[in-house]
């Protein structure tokens, strides 16, 4: 299921390369983005069974330069407060559902 998913993520994100320069100011306000978007957080909210999705999860985030750039600067809001991407991705590598909120 983790590897379908960082399948559906690169197809998204090759989208959305095939359509935008990372520079565009457009690139972020459109469908390719949203589900390039939607498709990184699939992956990265994952809850983990095994010890294989955990080392599949965590060479997917050391080998794509955008995923790893995600952790470390990007958040979301979570009602009304703002959650660091970091959190959700460390609670699924414990399994957590609740991570793929």
């Amino acid at each position: 299921m983790l590897t379908d998913l960082i399948e559906k993520y690169r197809e998204a994100q090759a989208a959305w390369y095939v359509k935008f320069d990372e520079d565009d100011s457009q690139s972020n306000s459109c469908p390719e983005w949203d589900a390039y978007e939607a498709a990184e957080d699939a992956v990265l909210h994952f809850p983990c069974k095994t010890l294989a999705d955990v080392q599949i999860k965590a060479a997917f985030v050391i080998a794509d330069e955008n995923a790893h750039d995600s952790l470390r600067n990007c958040f979301r809001m979570v009602d009304g407060k703002k959650e660091w991407s970091l959190t959700p991705f460390l609670r699924s590598l414990l399994g957590d559902q609740e991570a793929a909120r």
